[in-house]
């Protein structure tokens, strides 16, 4: 009766537990997981860009509403300056600068420069913006963001403050 059972077809007694696999098993498998591998780096490197590039957008924007909202709160002047670099009233760079100042002239940095992520680079025009103790802007602001596979984002903030990614 236990010899019916074990040649049984559904029986774990009928698979030979020390057989192992074949070469031509392993090199199928290893064969079907390398075109797995070749079709999904490349999608994981660009998603990983795009990801790059949506967190600076959203840190900058995060960082412009903050920097409203302290003025606002703190009975301050608040200036956000982008980029290392200028040219004429456009700044650009990968880095921010967040001063304060109580009367609107003199500026005093709050921490180190901000940076994006790595391989995100942005254009702001204007090269800065200032918001006074009600948190009104000095002047809309513009920034592109873009990163080394050329893909875009855009922040936009109006002059009463209200911030937006696209």
């Amino acid at each position: 009766m236990w010899d019916l059972w074990r040649k049984h077809p559904l029986s774990l007694g009928h698979l030979n537990a020390g057989r192992g696999y074949s070469l031509i098993e392993l090199l199928t498998a290893l064969a079907v997981a390398s075109v797995v591998a070749a079709i999904g780096v490349p999608r994981l490197s660009s998603y990983a860009q795009q990801y790059r590039l949506s967190g600076g957008a959203n840190q900058i924007a995060v960082d412009v509403a903050r920097a409203r909202m302290k003025a606002i709160g703190e009975n301050v002047h608040v200036r956000v300056r982008f980029g290392a670099q200028s040219f004429g009233s456009i700044g650009f760079g990968s880095t921010y600068q967040v001063s304060t100042s109580t009367d609107g002239v003199t500026f005093t940095s709050v921490g180190p420069p901000s940076s994006i992520a790595a391989g995100v680079n942005f254009y702001a025009f204007p090269q800065e913006v200032q918001f006074n103790r009600q948190g009104l802007a000095s002047a809309p602001l513009t920034l592109w963001l873009y990163n080394q596979s050329y893909q875009w984002r855009v922040v936009t903030m109006n002059s009463i403050g209200r911030v937006t990614v696209q």
